[in-house]
Formats: C-alpha cells, sequence, structure tokens
C-alpha cells in the first residue's frame, strides 16, 4: 500500500494517464480529437458518397478495423475523409465552447484526409498522428490507374447493376466493382477513372475493402480545416513517421512527448521502458 494518502492519490492519477495511453496503444492510430473552428471553404459537393471501409495494418491481424470514409465531389477538388473523426472532432468543437471535457475516440479511424486538385492531377495529404503528436501535410502525385475490364458476368449491389475490374497499384492488386448507372469516375481513396461509380472495391488478400453505404446530392460546402500542430514535410519523410508510429507507437510517443508511462505492479507505479514494443505493421502503399 502507498505510505501516505497524497501518495496514494498521486499513484492513482499516473496510473490512470497512464491506462488511458494504453488504450490510445491499443488502437495505434488514433489521434486525440481538435477544434476545427479554423477552416475555409474551398469548394461546394456535386455528389458526396460515403464508403464502409475495413482495413488491416497487417496481414495477421485477425479483426478489422472500420471506418466510414466520405468523398465529396467537387467542381475542382475531390475531398475525402473520416467521418468518424470529423464527428469527434465536431464534439470537441462544442464542447470546449462550454468548458467540458471532450470525449476520447472510441473507435480506430484511419486518420488521413486527402483533397485531390482535379486540375493539377495532385493530391494534398493531412494525416494525423496518434494523440496530438502533430498533423503530417504533404503532396502527392494523382495515380494513373490500368484498369483491365472482366467479361464475367455482372452482379448486383445495391441495386445497381455493377461490372468487375481489376488493377494493380502501389504493389497490391484490387478488384472493383461499379456501375455504369452512376456516371462517377472518382471513389475512395485515390482510386479513380472508371467508367462508372465504385460500388465495392477490396485488395486481393482482403485487407483492405471499401464498400458503398450510400449517394446524397445535395449540395454542402467542402472544407479545409487547420488542425494544431500541423507540419508540412515531404511524402517520403511522412511514410517513414507513420511506419515509425504504427511499428512501435509506445516508443513513438515517448520519443516525443513528455509524458512518463507507467505499470501498476503490486502496489507499485513501474516506468516502461523508452523502447516500447514492435507491433507488425505493413502500409497500405507498399511501392
Amino acid at each position: 500500500m502507498p505510505k501516505s494518502f497524497l501518495e496514494y492519490l498521486i499513484m492513482k492519477y499516473l496510473y490512470s494517464i497512464s491506462l488511458s495511453l494504453f488504450n490510445v496503444f491499443s488502437f495505434a492510430q488514433v489521434p486525440w480529437p481538435q477544434n476545427v473552428s479554423k477552416y475555409s471553404c474551398i469548394d461546394s459537393t456535386t455528389i458526396e458518397m460515403r464508403y464502409e471501409f475495413k482495413y488491416k495494418n497487417h496481414h495477421t491481424q485477425k479483426e478489422y478495423n472500420e471506418d466510414v470514409r466520405v468523398v465529396q465531389i467537387g467542381k475542382t477538388v475531390v475531398k475525402e475523409y473520416s467521418e468518424a473523426l470529423f464527428f469527434y472532432d465536431s464534439l470537441a468543437t462544442e464542447y470546449s465552447k462550454l468548458g467540458k471535457d471532450v470525449p476520447s475516440i472510441q473507435t480506430a479511424p484511419y486518420p488521413c484526409e486527402s483533397f485531390i486538385q482535379k486540375r493539377e492531377k495532385i493530391i494534398d495529404v493531412k494525416y494525423r498522428l496518434l494523440m496530438n503528436i502533430g498533423t503530417l501535410c504533404y503532396q502527392t502525385k494523382q495515380p494513373r490507374f490500368a484498369w483491365n475490364y472482366s467479361s464475367d458476368d455482372g452482379i448486383n449491389i445495391l441495386g445497381y447493376n455493377c461490372n468487375k475490374a481489376t488493377t494493380i497499384f502501389a504493389g497490391r492488386e484490387y478488384v472493383a466493382w461499379y456501375t455504369l448507372e452512376v456516371p462517377i469516375h472518382y471513389g475512395p481513396f485515390k482510386f479513380w477513372g472508371l467508367s462508372g461509380l465504385i460500388v465495392r472495391i477490396e485488395e486481393k488478400n482482403g485487407m483492405y475493402v471499401w464498400n458503398l453505404l450510400r449517394l446524397s446530392s445535395k449540395s454542402k460546402g467542402i472544407y479545409v480545416y487547420k488542425y494544431d500542430n500541423e507540419q508540412e514535410c515531404s511524402e517520403e519523410m511522412a511514410n517513414r513517421t507513420i511506419t515509425r508510429m504504427m511499428s512501435n507507437p509506445l516508443a513513438f510517443e515517448m520519443s516525443n512527448t513528455d509524458i512518463p508511462i507507467y505499470s501498476y505492479k503490486n502496489g507499485k507505479l513501474i516506468p516502461i521502458p523508452m523502447e516500447g514494443k514492435e507491433e507488425a505493421y505493413e502500409p497500405i502503399e507498399l511501392q
């Protein structure tokens, strides 16, 4: 038992911090919600799609992480972002006005949002690191896809007659089902260039799966939000940082913040070694 009530309170406080951090690390990617009161409107939607997104951080992972990705298609910009992350950001913005504690994120959203600049054929990316360590901001070229159209019989998905196409992108093979009934050439993530809307697309080994949930033609603004600790960097530097974070989130956090992390064992707080624990991780883009 602790020698004094004050020592007990300190230990309980430190343990609660450590426990909350372990909850974060169990998801590996989860950032903290942010106040999104600083923003600018850059376009308006002509159509909006919502996709269920199931993904794994490594092919040996048994259960999927899940997110809902929103794709907003405007006249000059196509934005894709996490619906769950935006929901918690919105809560954080409102709670901060009321002086309330911001609730922690209870899901494992894919913490990346992208803006395809149609005319320039480039993509502006914002990738939010775990906790509030920072947001990586970088540019990449919009990829060109060599789609192979299949002569197989089509299938019906969500009431749409869909045809099959395959492609290889960044070291992975994908199978897509698209419909000519909706002449939209953009889909989730970076996929585009098919003759119709992508209704379903999945990586050949099942690591990444997107399923269309619904369409909306209601016009709304497309916004760019200003996050805390935004860091301009190259795509190569961003990829190295993300890999380092995902491969060892505990060591990554401890190298970027001054918050000590403890475990509670036999009535004592034991500091956790800075080397952390290696996690299996492979990025969505292998090349």
